[in-house]
Protein backbone atom coordinates (compact mmCIF):
# COMPACT_ATOMS: atom_id res chain seq x y z
CA UNK A 1 0.00 0.00 0.00
CA UNK A 2 2.92 2.34 0.70
CA UNK A 3 4.49 1.90 -2.73
CA UNK A 4 1.24 1.41 -4.67
CA UNK A 5 -1.02 4.27 -3.52
CA UNK A 6 -4.60 3.89 -4.68
CA UNK A 7 -4.47 0.11 -4.46
CA UNK A 8 -7.03 -1.85 -2.46
CA UNK A 9 -6.01 -4.67 -0.13
CA UNK A 10 -8.05 -6.47 2.49
CA UNK A 11 -6.71 -9.14 4.84
CA UNK A 12 -9.52 -11.04 6.53
CA UNK A 13 -8.69 -12.86 9.77
CA UNK A 14 -10.33 -14.31 12.84
CA UNK A 15 -10.26 -11.55 15.49
CA UNK A 16 -10.18 -13.93 18.43
CA UNK A 17 -7.47 -16.32 17.24
CA UNK A 18 -5.66 -13.82 14.95
CA UNK A 19 -5.64 -16.59 12.36
CA UNK A 20 -5.42 -15.65 8.68
CA UNK A 21 -8.48 -16.46 6.54
CA UNK A 22 -8.51 -14.55 3.24
CA UNK A 23 -6.51 -11.96 1.33
CA UNK A 24 -7.85 -9.70 -1.48
CA UNK A 25 -5.57 -7.62 -3.72
CA UNK A 26 -6.25 -5.12 -6.52
CA UNK A 27 -3.42 -2.80 -7.50
CA UNK A 28 -4.05 0.83 -8.44
CA UNK A 29 -2.83 0.31 -12.02
CA UNK A 30 -5.29 -2.58 -12.42
CA UNK A 31 -8.17 -0.58 -10.96
CA UNK A 32 -7.63 2.45 -13.20
CA UNK A 33 -6.72 0.36 -16.23
CA UNK A 34 -9.95 -1.61 -16.11
CA UNK A 35 -11.87 1.62 -16.66
CA UNK A 36 -10.37 1.67 -20.15
CA UNK A 37 -11.19 -2.00 -20.81
CA UNK A 38 -14.51 -3.44 -21.85
CA UNK A 39 -16.81 -4.00 -18.83
CA UNK A 40 -16.26 -7.74 -19.13
CA UNK A 41 -14.69 -9.89 -16.40
CA UNK A 42 -13.71 -13.55 -16.45
CA UNK A 43 -13.95 -15.29 -13.07
CA UNK A 44 -12.22 -18.48 -12.02
CA UNK A 45 -10.44 -20.23 -9.18
CA UNK A 46 -7.27 -22.31 -9.28
CA UNK A 47 -5.50 -24.59 -6.79
CA UNK A 48 -2.13 -23.88 -5.20
CA UNK A 49 0.50 -26.41 -6.20
CA UNK A 50 2.97 -26.26 -3.32
CA UNK A 51 2.78 -27.56 0.23
CA UNK A 52 0.65 -24.54 1.22
CA UNK A 53 -2.89 -25.51 0.27
CA UNK A 54 -5.65 -23.19 -0.79
CA UNK A 55 -7.05 -21.54 -3.88
CA UNK A 56 -6.66 -18.29 -5.77
CA UNK A 57 -9.80 -16.56 -7.06
CA UNK A 58 -9.31 -14.05 -9.85
CA UNK A 59 -11.15 -11.52 -11.99
CA UNK A 60 -9.48 -10.99 -15.36
CA UNK A 61 -10.34 -8.59 -18.17
CA UNK A 62 -8.93 -8.08 -21.68
CA UNK A 63 -7.16 -4.97 -22.93
CA UNK A 64 -7.55 -3.23 -26.30
CA UNK A 65 -5.19 -5.72 -27.97
CA UNK A 66 -7.19 -8.66 -26.61
CA UNK A 67 -4.45 -9.42 -24.11
CA UNK A 68 -4.90 -10.47 -20.49
CA UNK A 69 -5.56 -7.65 -18.03
CA UNK A 70 -5.76 -8.99 -14.43
CA UNK A 71 -7.98 -6.79 -12.25
CA UNK A 72 -8.10 -8.47 -8.84
CA UNK A 73 -7.29 -11.72 -7.08
CA UNK A 74 -7.72 -13.28 -3.66
CA UNK A 75 -6.24 -16.06 -1.55
CA UNK A 76 -8.89 -18.32 0.03
CA UNK A 77 -9.06 -21.86 1.40
CA UNK A 78 -11.60 -23.18 -1.16
CA UNK A 79 -14.22 -22.22 -3.75
CA UNK A 80 -17.19 -21.93 -1.38
CA UNK A 81 -20.25 -19.71 -1.64
CA UNK A 82 -18.97 -17.68 1.32
CA UNK A 83 -15.56 -17.11 -0.28
CA UNK A 84 -16.99 -16.19 -3.68
CA UNK A 85 -19.47 -13.86 -2.00
CA UNK A 86 -16.64 -12.18 -0.07
CA UNK A 87 -14.50 -11.91 -3.20
CA UNK A 88 -17.33 -10.34 -5.22
CA UNK A 89 -18.10 -7.90 -2.40
CA UNK A 90 -14.45 -6.80 -2.38
CA UNK A 91 -14.41 -6.65 -6.19
CA UNK A 92 -17.43 -4.35 -6.06
CA UNK A 93 -15.28 -1.84 -4.17
CA UNK A 94 -12.74 -1.50 -7.02
CA UNK A 95 -14.88 -1.62 -10.18
CA UNK A 96 -16.99 1.31 -11.36
CA UNK A 97 -20.53 0.70 -10.11
CA UNK A 98 -21.95 2.84 -12.93
CA UNK A 99 -20.75 0.42 -15.61
CA UNK A 100 -22.94 -2.52 -16.68
CA UNK A 101 -20.58 -5.44 -16.15
CA UNK A 102 -20.80 -8.85 -17.75
CA UNK A 103 -19.17 -11.79 -15.96
CA UNK A 104 -18.19 -15.06 -17.61
CA UNK A 105 -17.46 -18.12 -15.51
CA UNK A 106 -17.41 -21.92 -15.48
CA UNK A 107 -20.59 -22.10 -13.34
CA UNK A 108 -18.93 -22.95 -10.03
CA UNK A 109 -21.77 -23.66 -7.58
CA UNK A 110 -20.53 -21.16 -4.97
CA UNK A 111 -20.23 -18.48 -7.62
CA UNK A 112 -23.72 -19.19 -8.97
CA UNK A 113 -25.18 -18.65 -5.51
CA UNK A 114 -23.16 -15.53 -4.71
CA UNK A 115 -23.39 -13.64 -8.01
CA UNK A 116 -27.09 -12.54 -7.98
CA UNK A 117 -26.81 -11.39 -4.36
CA UNK A 118 -23.68 -9.27 -4.79
CA UNK A 119 -24.08 -8.07 -8.39
CA UNK A 120 -27.86 -8.27 -8.94
CA UNK A 121 -27.83 -6.04 -12.03
CA UNK A 122 -24.82 -7.67 -13.71
CA UNK A 123 -25.10 -10.19 -16.53
CA UNK A 124 -23.60 -13.63 -16.03
CA UNK A 125 -22.57 -15.71 -19.02
CA UNK A 126 -21.63 -19.37 -18.76
CA UNK A 127 -18.48 -20.65 -20.46
CA UNK A 128 -19.50 -22.60 -23.57
CA UNK A 129 -16.39 -24.79 -23.38
CA UNK A 130 -17.35 -25.97 -19.90
CA UNK A 131 -20.95 -26.57 -20.97
CA UNK A 132 -19.74 -28.72 -23.84
CA UNK A 133 -17.51 -30.68 -21.47
CA UNK A 134 -20.42 -31.18 -19.07
CA UNK A 135 -22.68 -32.42 -21.89
CA UNK A 136 -19.96 -34.76 -23.14
CA UNK A 137 -19.70 -36.26 -19.64
CA UNK A 138 -23.49 -36.58 -19.44
CA UNK A 139 -23.50 -38.53 -22.72
CA UNK A 140 -20.90 -41.10 -21.71
CA UNK A 141 -21.50 -44.59 -23.02
CA UNK A 142 -22.88 -43.64 -26.43
CA UNK A 143 -21.07 -43.70 -29.77
CA UNK A 144 -18.24 -41.14 -29.75
CA UNK A 145 -19.14 -39.77 -33.14
CA UNK A 146 -22.76 -39.19 -32.14
CA UNK A 147 -21.68 -37.69 -28.83
CA UNK A 148 -19.43 -35.24 -30.67
CA UNK A 149 -22.39 -34.37 -32.89
CA UNK A 150 -24.54 -33.53 -29.84
CA UNK A 151 -21.77 -31.41 -28.34
CA UNK A 152 -21.39 -29.56 -31.63
CA UNK A 153 -25.16 -29.02 -31.71
CA UNK A 154 -24.91 -27.36 -28.29
CA UNK A 155 -22.49 -24.87 -29.82
CA UNK A 156 -24.94 -24.23 -32.67
CA UNK A 157 -27.66 -23.48 -30.12
CA UNK A 158 -25.43 -21.10 -28.20
CA UNK A 159 -24.39 -19.11 -31.27
CA UNK A 160 -27.86 -18.99 -32.87
CA UNK A 161 -28.87 -15.28 -33.04
CA UNK A 162 -32.68 -15.70 -33.12
CA UNK A 163 -35.03 -17.07 -30.47
CA UNK A 164 -37.01 -19.10 -33.03
CA UNK A 165 -33.85 -20.63 -34.47
CA UNK A 166 -32.54 -21.37 -30.98
CA UNK A 167 -35.64 -23.33 -29.97
CA UNK A 168 -35.64 -25.25 -33.23
CA UNK A 169 -32.02 -26.31 -32.73
CA UNK A 170 -32.53 -27.05 -29.03
CA UNK A 171 -35.63 -29.18 -29.71
CA UNK A 172 -33.69 -31.24 -32.24
CA UNK A 173 -30.79 -31.68 -29.81
CA UNK A 174 -33.14 -32.85 -27.05
CA UNK A 175 -34.88 -35.24 -29.43
CA UNK A 176 -31.59 -36.78 -30.50
CA UNK A 177 -30.10 -36.83 -27.00
CA UNK A 178 -33.31 -38.20 -25.45
CA UNK A 179 -33.82 -38.18 -21.68
CA UNK A 180 -30.23 -37.37 -20.76
CA UNK A 181 -30.31 -34.28 -22.96
CA UNK A 182 -33.67 -33.21 -21.51
CA UNK A 183 -32.26 -33.56 -17.98
CA UNK A 184 -29.11 -31.60 -18.92
CA UNK A 185 -31.07 -28.57 -20.13
CA UNK A 186 -33.78 -28.71 -17.45
CA UNK A 187 -32.15 -26.17 -15.11
CA UNK A 188 -29.90 -24.45 -17.65
CA UNK A 189 -31.48 -21.03 -18.23
CA UNK A 190 -30.75 -19.89 -21.82
CA UNK A 191 -30.25 -16.25 -20.78
CA UNK A 192 -26.89 -17.33 -19.34
CA UNK A 193 -25.47 -19.16 -22.36
CA UNK A 194 -27.52 -18.61 -25.54
CA UNK A 195 -26.82 -15.52 -27.68
CA UNK A 196 -30.49 -15.19 -28.58
CA UNK A 197 -31.46 -14.74 -24.92
CA UNK A 198 -28.39 -13.09 -23.40
CA UNK A 199 -29.11 -9.46 -22.54
CA UNK A 200 -25.62 -8.33 -21.61
CA UNK A 201 -22.62 -7.59 -23.82
CA UNK A 202 -20.28 -10.55 -24.28
CA UNK A 203 -18.26 -8.91 -27.07
CA UNK A 204 -18.05 -12.26 -28.82
CA UNK A 205 -16.53 -13.99 -25.78
CA UNK A 206 -18.23 -17.36 -25.39
CA UNK A 207 -15.67 -19.03 -23.11
CA UNK A 208 -13.71 -18.27 -19.95
CA UNK A 209 -10.39 -18.98 -21.69
CA UNK A 210 -9.00 -15.66 -20.44
CA UNK A 211 -9.36 -16.91 -16.86
CA UNK A 212 -7.64 -20.17 -17.78
CA UNK A 213 -4.82 -18.19 -19.41
CA UNK A 214 -4.38 -16.15 -16.22
CA UNK A 215 -4.13 -19.36 -14.19
CA UNK A 216 -1.42 -20.59 -16.56
CA UNK A 217 0.34 -17.19 -16.48
CA UNK A 218 0.80 -17.45 -12.69
CA UNK A 219 1.61 -21.18 -12.75
CA UNK A 220 5.02 -20.81 -11.10
CA UNK A 221 3.72 -18.41 -8.45
CA UNK A 222 1.18 -21.02 -7.33
CA UNK A 223 4.02 -23.09 -5.84
CA UNK A 224 5.03 -20.33 -3.40
CA UNK A 225 3.96 -19.32 0.13
CA UNK A 226 1.22 -16.67 0.16
CA UNK A 227 3.30 -13.50 0.64
CA UNK A 228 5.82 -14.57 -2.00
CA UNK A 229 3.00 -15.58 -4.32
CA UNK A 230 1.35 -12.16 -4.10
CA UNK A 231 4.64 -10.36 -4.63
CA UNK A 232 5.53 -12.56 -7.61
CA UNK A 233 2.19 -11.80 -9.24
CA UNK A 234 2.74 -8.09 -8.51
CA UNK A 235 6.13 -8.28 -10.24
CA UNK A 236 4.64 -10.05 -13.26
CA UNK A 237 1.94 -7.39 -13.52
CA UNK A 238 4.52 -4.62 -13.30
CA UNK A 239 6.62 -6.15 -16.07
CA UNK A 240 3.57 -6.75 -18.24
CA UNK A 241 2.36 -3.15 -17.92
CA UNK A 242 5.85 -1.75 -18.54
CA UNK A 243 6.18 -3.85 -21.71
CA UNK A 244 2.83 -2.52 -22.94
CA UNK A 245 3.87 1.04 -22.12
CA UNK A 246 7.01 0.60 -24.27
CA UNK A 247 4.83 -0.42 -27.22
Amino acid sequence: MRYNPGSYVNIDYDASSQQFRRFFVSFAACISGFNSCRPLLFLDGTFFKGKYKGQLLAATAKDGNNGLFPVAFAIVDSETTANWSWFLHELGKVVDGNRQITFISDRNLGLLEAMPKVFPSAHHGYCLQHLKSNLRDRMKGIDNGFRDHLVSSLGDCAYEPTVVGFHEKLAKLKEEGKQRAHDFFKDLAPEHWANSYFRGMRYGEMTSNAAESFNNWIKEARNLPITQMVDTIRTQLMRQMFARWLR
